[in-house]
């Protein structure tokens, strides 16, 4: 039998455990759904989950630190492109139509909000204060090995505060019992996460009709902003999808994740509770519109984006579409670099080819004329001897 000090210890430690788990147990993608086709997210606490092999999202954070992305990870780019997975794919796609829309089911770790938005099959998310924005990238081929870390990823869109919305007064009053009480406490305002719950959890990104065919890589990030003690939470779901049907659309450069946000700006230090919601303002670059657009590169949405982005955005957002743009140019580069000396060495062998013919030509001639007075000095001796010996014969036959 155990002692009752040992079961006030092992209490105490259950009851330590438990509460940790509360403090850092928030959720992840459930699941995926488009045009009928529905794909379960990972199983991040069982690796060996069957599920895990022919899923189309990403693996993100567990419940445990880091449980999700913070300002002070604002400049990492692999947290900041897909939660730490950034360079590690999903086996699988989600097969959707441009034009279509993408359904993403999000699973909270917690009961506390149980049955709210009619769900009941699993727990409800937990938070209901922050924005949501939706941002995609091209995988420039096979989603599954493809390092998200450097892309640049464009912003589809976004949901921050609609003071012209308002929160239903069963997820308000739910969310008055736990430490983070909905702002505003009353009156007309409803956050992009609050929409969420309502919704049965579920959050839908539209993929543009006029997009290009190919694959592409999703990225829904939900960010709680109920603790400004610690800065806004970011909670990151990349989801690989293989659009088809497009209207051969390509996406401007994009922003690189770990420049779409300033470390130490407004967003990072957002206080709902003393700022007040209707203060908040969506972070990042604008809204793309590929119908603004140009189909060759995008460079008039990447110029609109960087425009409107924070100043600390826009001007990270400049290099980005530099340094992106000559990727061609650079890639290409070597291949005419090595050319240039073959082609140069060509050259001079070429040079060095005549020069020894018009060497050769030059020394053959002065050999062909010193021939000929040769034997026209031989001739002339012959002759003198000749008309020498005719003129002794005549001499001879003179005396006698």
């Amino acid at each position: 039998m155990r002692s009752p000090l040992s079961l006030g210890l092992s209490t105490l430690v259950a009851s330590s455990a438990l509460l940790a788990g509360v403090v850092n147990a928030h959720g992840q993608i459930h699941s995926v759904s488009a045009d009928g086709q529905t794909i379960e997210g990972p199983n991040i606490y069982y690796a060996e989950d069957a599920k895990n092999s022919k899923t189309a999202v990403r693996t993100m954070y567990s419940a445990q630190s880091p449980a999700y992305v913070r300002s002070s990870d604002f400049r990492d780019p692999s947290k900041m492109s897909c939660e730490g997975s950034g360079s590690t794919g999903a086996p699988a796609v989600l097969t959707v139509a441009a034009g279509s829309t993408v359904e993403v089911a999000w699973e909270g770790a917690t009961p506390e909000l149980d049955g709210i938005g009619g769900l009941s099959a699993y727990h409800p998310w937990v938070h209901a204060m922050g924005p949501i924005i939706d941002y995609i990238t091209s995988c420039n081929g096979d989603c599954s090995d493809f390092d998200a870390a450097e892309a640049g990823w464009t912003k589809l869109q976004e949901f921050g505060f609609d003071p012209s919305q308002t929160i239903s007064d069963e997820l308000r009053g739910r969310m008055a019992s736990k430490p983070e009480p909905y702002q505003p406490a009353s009156g007309s305002g409803l956050w992009g996460m609050a929409k969420l719950i309502q919704d049965g959890s579920k959050w839908y990104i539209n993929v543009p009709k006029e997009l290009a065919d190919g694959q592409y890589l999703l990225r829904n990030e939900i960010t709680a902003v109920h603790a400004p003690d610690t800065g806004p939470q970011l909670y990151v779901g990349c989801i690989q999808i293989e659009v088809t049907g497009g209207g051969g659309v390509s996406l401007p450069a994009g922003t690189k994740a770990y420049e779409l946000y300033d470390p130490s700006g407004d967003f990072a230090n957002f206080n709902v509770y003393s700022s007040g919601s209707s203060s908040f303002q969506v972070p990042g670059p604008a809204v793309w519109s590929p119908s603004s657009g140009s189909s060759e590169n995008g460079s008039a949405s990447s110029s609109s984006s960087a425009e409107t982005a924070p100043s600390s955005s826009s001007a990270a957002a400049e290099p980005t579409s530099s340094s992106s743009a000559p990727t061609p140019t650079t890639s290409s580069a070597p291949s005419s670099t090595g050319a240039a000396p073959s082609e140069a060495a060509e050259t001079p062998a070429g040079t060095t080819a005549a020069a020894s013919s018009a060497s050769s030509a030059a020394s053959t001639k002065p050999t062909a004329c010193r021939a000929r007075d040769g034997r026209k000095r031989r001739r002339s001796v012959a002759n003198h001897r000749r008309s020498h010996q005719r003129r002794r014969l005549h001499r001879l036959s003179s005396h006698h």
